[in-house]
């Protein structure tokens, strides 16, 4: 079900003009710049990077998978020692999740918990990159 619930958070992201109005243009071949597991190398910033990081199904009164719990990280990264934009991305995509609506082909979207923050920095030669956003699980039956 990972397909399903990867479509659906990048539709959600994509189409949330609070997100994509703070994003860099995306490289040719991609329509936004909200990427699964990697940005493509020469992407401009800020963009959002998503990815399942957990899985679990729960079985509740002999139904095998009553349902789905996953764990997706979405963080923002930007170049440059201020965290302001990226910030500001992270609390969109909390906002936009934060409600719950949330469309996955297949199943019912039950409950979405925000169950840790990310920020950190990150050195490569003399460029700095930030990381900001969340750990959210989803709640799938």
């Amino acid at each position: 079900m990972s397909v399903n619930a990867r479509l659906g958070l990048w539709s959600k992201l994509a189409n949330t003009p609070a997100i994509t109005s703070k994003l860099a243009a995306a490289p040719s071949g991609f329509e936004k710049a909200i990427y699964h597991e990697q940005a493509p190398t020469g992407s401009a910033f800020p963009y959002i990077v998503f990815s399942k990081v957990a899985g679990t199904k729960v079985r509740a009164m002999q139904t095998p998978e009553a349902f789905k719990r996953e764990t997706w990280m979405v963080k923002a990264v930007d170049r440059g020692t201020s965290s302001k934009l990226a910030e500001e991305i992270a609390e969109a995509v909390d906002a936009a999740l934060g409600g719950g609506m949330l469309t996955i082909t297949g199943k019912t979207v039950a409950d979405i918990n925000h169950v840790g923050d990310i920020d950190y920095p990150e050195t490569s030669g003399d460029q700095q990159y930030r990381h900001v956003g969340a750990n959210y699980r989803l709640t799938l039956t």
